[in-house]
């Protein structure tokens, strides 16, 4: 008789039974570290590193106009690159509302909600990019991931966004409760029945708590799982509740993971100025590491101070802002890769769970 693909019947058929405890089933630290710490290398590759790299210029120039508006100071203070100080230093003559104008007060809003509305997107592309790589094996063209960002805005921008204006909203109630106590003989019932905005300032400061705790994280969230921002807020804040330990863990091996990186990538962008320099003598423009700051030399002999030495100079800006596009893309991925391990161990997801909607 054939027994093939039939179950057996009898009781004492020899069973196996695998019993782990459930401790086993979670990865194990060191692959976790290996997983945040692979952003440093990530972080180099050519689809990551140009977009950060075109959004950062994006980001200079947009603190640049904001100055030449008389606002650039509040928005991009310190930044190290040479030009950026240069175009600090000497604004352009355009555009010169002082910030206290209503105008200059209009424009920072503009510049700010701009800058931070493209690095929300570029944020969530360079994550799905890494997730799709590191989940799905799969490949994904920086096209297609740029046109799922921007078909997503809306979801994208509203986990950042919506919860701290619903934990304003519901401020509401005690600013009306204020404005009746205003009003001789009023304010003592106003007072006796104070619970009534206390209830639901304390849901909005819930709301607000979580959503700046896990702010590092909301954008990959968003990017890597479907929900309605609220939603995506509470679970980023319970995801870090219940694996605080290795969430620190994680964060201190991305810090120390980026500072190599840094080190490494920072030493590369040095040598690469010092070699290209060698042709132009004694009083090229070297840079000192790790912090890439140029020393101030004088210009060397035979160059046109004003467009040779400048265009020289400009050239190794780029090589600059490169290693600095590094550092920024860098910080991006990393706090995706810790929200990717955090959530493989709180929840169960795999990295190839990703939610339904996927770059084509």
């Amino acid at each position: 008789m054939d027994v093939v693909n039939q179950f057996p019947s009898d009781p004492d058929w020899p069973t196996v039974t695998v019993v782990s405890r459930p401790g086993d089933l979670e990865p194990r630290w060191r692959d976790d570290a290996a997983v945040v710490g692979g952003a440093v290398f990530a972080a180099m590759r050519p689809d990551r590193l140009i977009p950060a790299w075109i959004v950062l210029w994006f980001l200079w120039f947009l603190g640049w106009f904001g100055h030449a508006a008389g606002i650039g100071g509040r928005m991009f203070p310190g930044n190290a690159v040479e030009m950026w100080e240069r175009w600090r230093d000497d604004p352009p003559l355009f555009a010169e509302a002082p910030a206290t104008d209503a105008s200059g007060e209009l424009l920072h809003g503009v510049l700010l909600a701009i800058g931070g509305g493209v690095l929300v997107l570029l944020w969530a592309m360079l994550v799905r990019l890494d997730a799709e790589r590191l989940g799905r094996d799969r490949d994904v063209t920086v096209l297609s991931a740029l046109r799922w960002s921007v078909s997503s805005w809306r979801r994208l921008v509203g986990a950042v966004l919506l919860p701290p204006v619903l934990a304003f909203l519901l401020a509401l109630p005690a600013l009306g409760f204020g404005l009746l106590t205003r009003i001789p003989g009023l304010d003592v019932v106003v007072a006796a029945f104070w619970i009534v905005p206390l209830v639901p300032a304390f849901a909005g400061a819930l709301i607000a708590v979580a959503w700046f705790c896990g702010l590092p994280f909301i954008v990959p969230a968003a990017a890597c799982e479907d929900g309605d921002p609220v939603e995506t807020t509470i679970r980023v804040a319970g995801l870090l509740r219940r694996r605080f330990p290795r969430a620190v863990v994680m964060l201190l091996v991305a810090v120390v993971s980026g500072a190599v990186g840094w080190m490494l990538v920072a030493g590369v962008a040095a040598t690469t100025i010092g070699l290209a320099s060698v042709g132009l003598g004694h009083a090229a423009w070297p840079v000192s590491w790790p912090a890439l700051e140029s020393i101030p030399r004088p210009h060397p002999r035979g160059l046109n101070p004003t467009i040779a030495a400048g265009m020289i100079q400009w050239w190794f800006d780029v090589v600059v802002s490169l290693a600095h596009a590094w550092a920024f893309a860098f910080v991006l991925l990393a706090c995706g890769r810790v929200l990717l391990v955090i959530r493989r161990v709180a929840d169960r997801l795999p990295f190839d769970d990703l939610g339904e909607s996927s770059p084509e």
